[in-house]
């Protein structure tokens, strides 16, 4: 694996780890903004798991915690921890990328460069 493959690795757990905080976030600000849109979801889901013959008592849990201050602070939880993992690839690409040596262009002998006065 090359250096710069490791980079591109880099680069692209930051771009998952961006979208996933996104999304998350995006949820973290459905559950706590939208609050009456997130308990008719939530009740639209138990009875679909009811209409599937799932156990009365597993849709209540679940519809509880979905519906709980703890699934909040899970989910801020969750978006702090994506938020902290794409910070952390930045931050490694960053560092990486600048311990590598430079590239160098073309091996041109000074005297042949284009503009330059003879002598």
């Amino acid at each position: 694996m090359t250096p710069t493959e490791s980079l591109d690795s880099f680069l692209g757990w930051l771009w998952v780890s961006a979208a996933l905080t996104l999304v998350f976030g995006s949820l973290l600000w459905l559950v706590t903004r939208r609050r009456e849109l997130w308990l008719r979801y939530i009740a639209a889901e138990a009875a679909f798991w009811r209409r599937l013959g799932v156990p009365e008592r597993l849709v209540e849990a679940s519809r509880r915690f979905e519906a709980s201050r703890l699934f909040i602070g899970f989910l801020g939880f969750v978006v702090a921890l994506w938020l902290l993992l794409a910070v952390a690839n930045a931050g490694a690409y960053l560092y990486f990328k600048s311990q590598l040596p430079k590239p160098r262009g073309p091996d041109i002998p000074i005297i042949d460069l284009p503009g330059r006065p003879p002598g």
